[in-house]
């Protein structure tokens, strides 16, 4: 079962540099981050966003479908995971 943090657990943790033990998304193990904001996944209940401290460089692909050129674009923005209490405390430390 999931567990999330309260409101006042969740703002307290905002601000907090932290450290992945594990891959998540684009972030290798030992990436560091900042949990930047509390998320109300409920009226009593918050998950917490991660920032990770990555380039996420913004990338153009060219290439034809059917014979039509089609432009595909990646990254550009921050890349930044959601974490329930769980998931905080199993794959990373702060630091």
């Amino acid at each position: 079962m999931r567990e999330y943090f309260t409101h006042k657990e969740a703002l307290a943790k905002v601000g907090r540099p932290i450290q992945t033990l594990r891959e998540f998304a684009n972030a290798p193990p030992g990436t560091t981050g900042t949990v930047i904001e509390a998320d109300r996944v409920s009226p009593i209940h918050y998950s917490l966003i991660i920032h990770w401290n990555l380039s996420n460089e913004k990338r153009e692909q060219h290439f034809e479908i059917g014979g039509e050129p089609v432009l595909f674009v990646t990254g550009g923005k921050p890349l930044v995971n959601w974490f329930s209490r769980d998931e905080y405390e199993r794959f990373l430390c702060e630091l």
